[in-house]
């Protein structure tokens, strides 16, 4: 296990809402950390909002264009794939710039809460142990697997739809959250 670190404030996950946090924490003087165990951005970044609307404006375009029957025009779900990837780099690469400039401290991990004021953030075995004043927990989501439909083969949580190599001839949706209208709205 490596020294002990301090800062002032530790933010735990690295989406819209620790990630705000972090910088806002960063702004007001404080000395801030910020510990995500997966990628910068968080879900909303890489499988949620973000690649989730990217779609949805790729479709909107695809639709306006259809009526007029342009000669040389085609559509391809690849491409509209690769542009969802180039938005979600985009907005990755700037929350990692953000905090970067802010001074924010970042830390690739899991964290652990050992008690009301220390924290142990764990990465491909090496442990490195943090001391702080105040927690922002912002920890984000995940699909929910029904027992009924068990995501594997044909079913598919909005992780793995938002990434399909090519439309599906018939998709059905459970579930009206967001990503739920989202996904059945960009798809239809």
């Amino acid at each position: 296990m490596s020294k002990l670190e301090a800062v002032e404030t530790l933010v735990i996950g690295s989406g819209p809402g620790g990630y705000v946090a972090a910088l806002r924490s960063a702004q007001l003087g404080m000395k801030t950390a910020i510990v995500e165990r997966n990628q910068l951005g968080g879900v909303c970044t890489h499988v949620g909002c973000i690649p989730s609307k990217a779609l949805i404006a790729e479709s909107h375009r695809y639709n306006l264009l259809r009526p007029f029957n342009f000669a040389d025009a085609s559509a391809s779900f690849k491409n509209a794939q690769d542009f969802k990837q180039g938005v979600v780099n985009k907005q990755a690469g700037g929350v990692s710039y953000l905090l970067k400039t802010a001074g924010v401290s970042i830390f690739e991990g899991e964290a652990s809460l050992v008690d009301e004021h220390t924290a142990i953030i764990s990465q491909s075995g090496q442990e490195q142990t943090l001391s702080f004043k105040n927690a922002i927990l912002a920890t984000g989501s995940r699909p929910i697997e029904l027992p009924a439909f068990p995501v594997g083969g044909r079913i598919l949580s909005s992780t793995e739809a938002l990434s399909l190599p090519e439309i599906p001839t018939s998709l059905v949706v459970i579930g009206g959250g967001y990503i739920g209208v989202e996904l059945g709205q960009m798809y239809a």
